[in-house]
């Protein structure tokens, strides 16, 4: 056996070079492979970090989650998830943990133990916490009542936790008693470091606009509908079919996609029935979702709670006019028409109005163009690259 003997001379060329890029650990409960809106933002900001100069390692509960290219992913059970993660934090010592969270009033709380943060610079990425009594009132005890009113002390607790981090940036500036008490209560308590930057969606935008059509067997020639979002009563997917069923006189496909087969999915497939003009889709492949979203005519949602939708923003990019429910961020957007009210004669006169192809066409050029402006890689990652160079270096502002 020949005996080892080190090289006293390495070559310096064959040494590994440090990564010296600031390194960023990103904590998402969701993380694709699953298909929701936050799901998808925590892939996005994934793949933008390493191109904005930023070493990214994920923690995740996402079973299915993987590493790819630059980003290592690693993956720890829901269970005690945001002490192992702090533990975690302190045993790898990032430069910066960013929190891309849930709904705050949604059951799991703060995914990060800020107390195991050691110093470290954590910024915290809302998507919403609702406090509007429409949500709650279908809820016992009282109504709703209850729930109503532990959601403002839940707000009042998160934000005594919010202000101890360097950055807390909300989706949005619209804020009020009635819908997003956190933004409105963080701004007059510690608007220093409060922020504004909307999520950025990758264009969908596809050349080949027939093929969900002709996998589903919807006619080319036939006007769709299409609401992508997951099947549950804030959703209101329920709501939509029961209007739609009740006005036989509206002569377009009506097509829902949606990733559970649960039993809003089953309600509304028996309201459905014997109706040709509605589908009702579930668990499709996310291929198949951006096929269905370029083979549209038009894009809707009938929710009765929504921050800033990843459908509609997905629509957008490719040109497609949409309807809603005025929720979250849509009063904001352009492109499409904001129902007034959340009932069945306004849905009826935005899919009337939508029928005429021309208005199709103004509306979808106005949102493309929104897109671009607001909503696009390069309008918003270059505010993100502010702001996480300043956090980094030490400067609290709002400037971004």
């Amino acid at each position: 056996m020949t005996e080892y003997v080190p090289d006293r001379n390495p070559d310096p060329a064959a040494a590994p070079v440090p990564d010296r890029r600031p390194h960023i650990l990103l904590v998402s409960v969701l993380f694709p492979p699953d298909q929701g809106g936050v799901e998808v933002a925590a892939g996005e900001f994934a793949a933008a970090f390493p191109r904005l100069g930023f070493r990214v390692t994920v923690a995740t509960t996402t079973a299915g989650a993987r590493s790819s290219g630059s980003v290592d992913v690693r993956v720890f059970p829901r269970d005690g998830f945001s002490g192992r993660v702090a533990a975690f934090a302190r045993e790898i010592r990032p430069d910066l943990v960013f929190v891309n969270g849930l709904f705050l009033n949604g059951g799991m709380g703060f995914p990060f133990d800020t107390d195991g943060a050691s110093g470290t610079p954590v910024v915290y990425r809302s998507h919403g916490f609702n406090t509007a009594f429409r949500i709650h009132w279908r809820h016992p005890p009282f109504f709703g009542m209850a729930t109503f009113v532990r959601s403002f002390a839940r707000a009042v607790l998160n934000d005594c936790k919010f202000r101890r981090l360097s950055q807390n940036v909300f989706l949005d500036d619209i804020k009020g008693w009635g819908q997003n008490f956190d933004i409105a209560l963080a701004s007059l308590l510690h608007p220093k470091n409060v922020s504004f930057i909307p999520n950025s969606f990758t264009s969908v935008a596809r050349r080949e606009t027939n093929r969900f059509r002709e996998r589903f067997g919807i006619p080319s020639g036939d006007l769709v509908f299409l609401n992508v979002a997951n099947y549950c009563d804030r959703k209101g997917q329920v709501d939509a079919v029961r209007i739609i069923r009740e006005h036989p006189e509206l002569d377009a496909r009506f097509v829902f996609v949606g990733s559970e087969n649960n039993a809003f999915f089953s309600a509304a497939e028996r309201l459905s029935a014997g109706d040709s003009r509605i589908r009702l889709l579930a668990g499709i492949p996310r291929d198949d979702v951006i096929a269905a979203i370029n083979s549209c005519d038009v894009a809707f949602l009938f929710a009765r709670q929504e921050q800033q939708p990843l459908f509609l923003s997905e629509a957008m990019s490719c040109g497609k006019p949409w309807f809603s429910t005025n929720v979250g961020s849509v009063s904001k957007m352009r492109g499409g028409i904001v129902l007034r009210r959340r009932n069945g004669d306004s849905f009826v006169r935005a899919v009337r109005e939508l029928l005429d192809s021309r208005r199709r066409e103004e509306l979808g050029t106005e949102g493309l163009s929104f897109w671009e402006t607001n909503y696009s890689p390069d309008a918003v990652y270059p505010r993100w690259k502010r702001l996480l160079d300043d956090v980094l270096s030490g400067h609290i502002g709002n400037r971004y």
